[in-house]
């Protein structure tokens, strides 16, 4: 299982798409209420769609002029559209990679690296593939793109496992930091590959989870208590001043300064029975030419 293709199929497998869209119904249904008013008579593409747990299809469906899906396990999108009663021939389904890594054996050869101790050997390989010209082969302009919570999945799950599979505990950090830094370099590419894909006057809603809380978490709690924007902000503040950015909330960021903010909010996405994500969704429109968001 050395493809990202494999590995994507074999967690989706998992997954008990019913049982998702009941738990996530509320968090999904805020969300759509956010995001609604731009969808109308819309030529409309949702990146990183997966089961499309995160999204009430019908209502979407209902509102924009024509959907398309992305995403590198088209089997998951078919049977999310089922799940949802929704015939397939009323969205485009796009079968894509964002990284294109598969193209180059990436965790094959990362596997072999690992193995062998080689650190360096990473650290080279990786220069190399930060040098990849991305094309997300999507031959169409759309108004509105909407980003599910990808970054955070992006590699990083994949190498996770192969990390703890040969690396002993007292090397993680130093296997793990150069794929973080090579996470970082493809965001900024599939970023700027996702903005070429609206028209000039399209708009760009992105869903990036932050933090994770186990449900008795007393810092969860707290928050949970205050339960306003604020608070969360604050929060948050203080925990980047300590811990700085991570995957999730770099991706956001960096879309951010490619274009014009024109909503954020943070949201709670019950993830499963024992944990919960912190999402920070934001709206942006693509910058005219010479325009600068200052």
């Amino acid at each position: 299982m050395y493809t990202i293709k494999d590995y994507q199929q074999k967690l989706n497998k998992t997954i008990d798409i019913e049982k998702v869209l009941d738990l996530w119904k509320l968090y999904s249904d805020d969300m759509y209420k956010l995001y609604e008013p731009h969808l109308l008579n819309k030529e409309v593409l949702i990146v990183g769609a997966g089961h499309l747990t995160d999204f009430p299809m019908k209502k979407i469906i209902n509102k924009a002029s024509n959907i398309s899906l992305y995403d590198i396990d088209k089997a998951a999108m078919l049977l999310g559209l089922e799940t949802q009663n929704i015939d397939k021939l009323e969205v485009t389904c796009i079968t894509g990679d964002l990284t294109k890594l598969d193209k180059t054996d990436f965790f094959k050869q990362v596997i072999t690296l690992l193995q062998a101790k080689d650190l360096e050997g990473i650290k080279r390989f990786f220069a190399i593939v930060s040098h990849m010209n991305l094309n997300l082969d999507i031959n169409q302009k759309f108004d509105l793109l909407i980003i599910s919570p990808f970054y955070t999945q992006l590699l990083l799950p994949q190498y996770l496992s192969y990390l703890n599979e040969f690396v002993e505990n007292s090397l993680f950090n130093e296997y793990l930091q150069p794929l973080l830094l090579l996470i970082s370099e493809f965001i900024n590419k599939i970023n700027e590959q996702l903005l070429n894909c609206i028209n000039s006057n399209g708009k760009v809603v992105v869903m990036s989870d932050h933090l994770e809380f186990i449900l008795d978490d007393p810092n969860y709690l707290k928050i949970r208590k205050d339960n306003n924007q604020l608070a969360i902000d604050k929060y948050y503040e203080d925990y980047l001043s300590k811990y700085g950015h991570g995957l999730g909330s770099y991706g956001l960021e960096n879309l951010v300064e490619k274009t014009k903010l024109i909503h954020k909010s943070w949201h709670w996405w019950p993830f499963n029975e024992k944990k919960v994500l912190l999402v920070k969704m934001g709206i942006m429109e693509k910058l005219k030419v010479g325009e600068n968001d200052v």
